[in-house]
């Protein structure tokens, strides 16, 4: 910041007064100063808000906090991975899903679980198929109650590395009892 004081000394010698161009361009520097101390403050508290959690309510928050991750291998089938309140919306514990199966028939619904089994041997038996995504609904039995949980489940699959990639989504509450939506 310059001070009025010495740039008077710029221009002018010492003991006499800065002349009006001097005097122009000190109050433009002022004014230029002062605007960018204003918008160092209004980067500082965007960066602030930016780094201050979000409300509770934010619907983002809503879609992330019930979803679940599950990754595994397409030609055994073992989960490798999972992420989420897996214990809160289906009842396992991490380490009883991680390293087994998901193709189970105390995991999945019968009715689903014989989809599940033709994807995959589609998966397995083509050369041709590298990659595929698909959407699909799955009832998921609730380790602890044995209710089925309804999800709703988003594929990444590559064949070729070896590798799934699920995203689900409980969408019970979503759906009625006769199919309806609520």
């Amino acid at each position: 910041m310059i001070n009025p004081s010495e740039s008077s000394s710029i221009s002018s010698t010492p003991g006499s007064q800065p002349t009006e161009d001097s005097k122009t361009v000190i109050d433009y520097l002022m004014r230029e100063n002062v605007s960018l101390k204003q918008e160092l403050e209004s980067i500082k508290a965007e960066i602030v808000e930016l780094k201050t959690p979000s409300p509770k309510d934010n619907l983002l928050d809503k879609i992330v906090a019930d979803s679940l991750l599950i990754c595994g291998r397409v030609t055994d089938g073992i989960i490798t991975e999972v992420d989420g309140k897996w214990k809160d919306i289906l009842g396992y514990d991490d380490d009883q899903l991680v390293g087994h199966r998901y193709d189970r028939a105390d995991l999945i619904h019968p009715d689903e679980l014989k989809r599940v089994w033709r994807i995959q041997e589609k998966l397995k038996g083509t050369e041709s198929i590298t990659e595929s995504r698909y959407c699909t609904i799955q009832r998921w039995k609730h380790g602890q109650t044995g209710d089925y949980v309804m999800l709703s489940m988003v594929w990444d699959v590559n064949v070729t590395e070896n590798k799934a990639i699920v995203i689900c989504k409980p969408i019970d509450r979503f759906i009625g009892g006769g199919g309806e939506l609520n």
